[in-house]
């Protein structure tokens, strides 16, 4: 499935100085997951770091931070991954409309930015979303009971 999304996304976050840079132990960034998962009736991953100089990524029941990034955006990030993988399965792209509603959900709740300037950013840079509303917590619990 075609990423349409990808680049716009990571140039977004790229605009956030902070976001892009270790900034927190791995410890912070573990329970960082946790609470976003704990928000989604989630289990928490495994979370590690590896050391070569591939991406962060959320693969199955694992997310792993490339040393150089472990932050609170991408905590965040591969922790959307991870709940949108449970809850939609392998039916949307990566960075699909309704992964970043999830993301968007996240930062907001841990206060990474305020809501106008979230969407603000993601707007200027073309980021399109589905309203945070229909993939918060409780709404997406309705849909895995389905």
């Amino acid at each position: 499935m075609k990423d349409l999304q990808r680049n716009r996304v990571y140039a977004w976050e790229g605009d956030f100085r902070d976001w892009n840079r270790t900034s927190i132990s791995l410890k912070t960034a573990r329970a960082c997951i946790c609470w976003a998962c704990d928000f989604y009736g989630l289990k928490s991953p495994v979370v590690k770091r590896h050391h070569s100089r591939a991406y962060s990524f959320s693969q199955g029941e694992c997310i792993s931070f490339r040393f150089d990034q472990v932050n609170f955006a991408t905590a965040l990030h591969e922790a959307a991954h991870y709940i949108c993988d449970h809850i939609f399965g392998n039916a949307l792209a990566h960075h699909s409309p309704e992964w970043m509603g999830i993301y968007l959900w996240l930062l907001e709740g841990y206060r990474m930015a305020p809501r106008a300037a979230l969407w603000a950013s993601a707007r200027a840079r073309r980021i399109r979303w589905i309203p945070t509303w229909t993939v918060s917590p409780k709404r997406l619990a309705r849909r895995k009971k389905r």
